[in-house]
C-alpha cells in the first residue's frame, strides 16, 4: 500500500509541475523540420506518438531570446535506460558546456535553465546533445542517442512573449 501511495504522490506531483509549467509561455521547436537537426534520424511515428532519435552527437538550432529561461526536451519512454541518464547526457549552448547544476531529470524529460549571458548574437542558438550510444530496438542497425518527441524554449515570466514573431520557425 506505501508503494502505491508513494507512487500516487510522484504522479500527482508531475501533473502539478505540468499545469505549473503551461503558466509560464513557451515555443515548441518542430520535430519536422530538417534543416536544424544535425545528427538525427528523420522523424518516426511510434507507439508514444511522432518522435525523432538522436544520434550519441547530435545538434538543434534554437530560436532562444533572452526571455527564454529553460530548454525543456521531453523524450519518449521507449525503454529503459541503460546505465544512468544523468552521467550519459550532456549538453552545450553555443559551444559552451552546461553545468551539470543546471540540468534537472524528471523521468522521460529534461530541463535546461539557461540565461542571456550563454546566447550569441545569432538569432538561432546551437544546442549540442552528447550521450552513450543505444542499441535499436529489433535488430535496427543504427547507433541511437535519445528518443525526442518536444523541444521547448519556456520563459520565466508568466506575462512574457511566448515567442519573437521576427524568429523563423
Amino acid at each position: 500500500q506505501l508503494s502505491a501511495i508513494a507512487g500516487d504522490l510522484a504522479s500527482f506531483a508531475r501533473r502539478a509541475t505540468s499545469i505549473l509549467d503551461r503558466s509560464h509561455p513557451a515555443h515548441i521547436v518542430s520535430i519536422f523540420s530538417d534543416e536544424r537537426w544535425h545528427g538525427w534520424f528523420p522523424p518516426e511515428e511510434t507507439n508514444f506518438g511522432s518522435l525523432r532519435w538522436s544520434t550519441p552527437r547530435a545538434s538543434v538550432q534554437l530560436p532562444t531570446a533572452p526571455h527564454h529561461k529553460k530548454i525543456v526536451i521531453e523524450m519518449a519512454p521507449i525503454r529503459p535506460w541503460l546505465g544512468d541518464l544523468h552521467e550519459c547526457l550532456s549538453f552545450r549552448l553555443n559551444r559552451r558546456s552546461i553545468d551539470r547544476k543546471r540540468v534537472h531529470f524528471d523521468d522521460w524529460r529534461v530541463t535546461i535553465d539557461i540565461d542571456a549571458e550563454m546566447f550569441s548574437p545569432h538569432a538561432l542558438q546551437r544546442l549540442d546533445i552528447r550521450c552513450e550510444p543505444l542499441s535499436a530496438p529489433g535488430g535496427d542497425p543504427r547507433k541511437l542517442g535519445i528518443p525526442v518527441k518536444q523541444i521547448s524554449l519556456v520563459s520565466d515570466d508568466p506575462l512574457g512573449p511566448a515567442s519573437d514573431a521576427g524568429l523563423p520557425e
